[in-house]
């Protein structure tokens, strides 16, 4: 394992007595491009400018496991719920799937024409979505190797596509806002939302009972997935929301934008918590550890920033 110097640890700005923000550190050694949390424990993995994707414990910053280079940086990445699986997917539209345990890569897909924006697993990790900035999401078979499924945009720009607990796909599009489709590409609802400018992403909480959506209008939406409803707005961002994460007790979430802030609110009272100053400027991965100890994001100089959550 290898160790990683540390910033000095700094107050959270803007944190309300009641927030959930303790403290943040810099890691200054790494520059993730993207980061996903295993679903269990303090494991993350990241794809960093290098080319590098490493696997680190959150909590200790050491790293863990070094799984192949992509050719091209890799600006996304996913862990698959039941634990076996880690897939990346790189500028050169190629997707690697690894063995989380060992890091052996086991599969690779390219059949997009341009780079991959996201990247989900099924909830019982055999199907994995991947969404291309050719406008397009595949769904594949671990299995066989595959391609099940596939949604076009058909003239909307397609942003990123992420796998309900039941299976089915919320899917972030430009004009058409959230669209729900199920795995094998046919559409089930269009849930809209954000003024018609877009979303970017649609992300369930663990029950599958919530999403939130991040809108090109600034704001981040709560939707009630069983009645296929938004129930509120979250509010207070400048520029676009660009990513958004429920914390695994869902008593959280985070929102990122390009006014350089991540934000974490309450889903159920819809009130802002507190949050983080300096983080990227084109908007901020997000990922919550599996013990909902820390947040994860990427701050203003392109560094790992770790945010140890009360």
């Amino acid at each position: 394992m290898v160790s990683l110097a540390l910033a000095a640890a700094v107050s959270a700005p803007q944190a309300a007595p009641s927030s959930p923000i303790r403290s943040t550190q810099v890691v200054p050694a790494l520059r993730p491009l993207a980061i996903a949390a295993a679903p269990t424990g303090r494991r993350v993995v990241l794809t960093l400018e290098d080319r590098r994707t490493l696997v680190i414990d959150a909590g200790t910053r050491q790293v863990l496991l070094t799984l192949e280079s992509h050719p091209l940086p890799a600006r996304a990445a996913a862990w698959s719920p039941d634990g076996r699986w880690i897939a990346t997917g790189d500028e050169s539209a190629r997707v690697f799937v690894f063995e989380a345990k060992t890091g052996k890569r086991v599969r690779q897909f390219r059949e997009h024409q341009r780079a991959i924006q996201a990247l989900s697993f099924s909830p019982n990790g055999d199907l994995l979505a991947s969404t291309g900035a050719d406008d397009v999401v595949m769904v594949f078979s671990l299995q066989s190797g595959k391609r099940v499924g596939r949604i076009a945009g058909n003239g909307a720009n397609v942003y990123g596509a992420c796998f309900t607990p039941s299976g089915s796909l919320l899917v972030g599009t430009l004009g058409r806002g959230v669209m729900l489709h199920r795995s094998d590409g046919r559409t089930v609802a269009q849930l809209g939302g954000h003024a018609g400018q877009g979303s970017f992403g649609c992300w369930p909480n663990k029950a599958g009972t919530l999403g939130v959506s991040a809108g090109r209008d600034g704001t981040a939406g709560i939707w009630d997935l069983g009645k296929r409803q938004r129930l509120n707005s979250l509010r207070g961002h400048q520029d676009w929301v660009t990513a958004a994460a429920f914390s695994p007790s869902g008593q959280l979430v985070a929102t990122a934008s390009t006014d350089g802030t991540v934000r974490l609110w309450n889903p159920r009272s819809f009130q802002l918590l507190g949050a983080l100053e300096s983080q990227a400027r084109d908007g901020s991965p997000l990922a919550f550890t599996a013990d909902g100890a820390f947040l994860l994001t990427v701050s203003d100089q392109g560094f790992l920033q770790v945010t140890r959550l009360s």
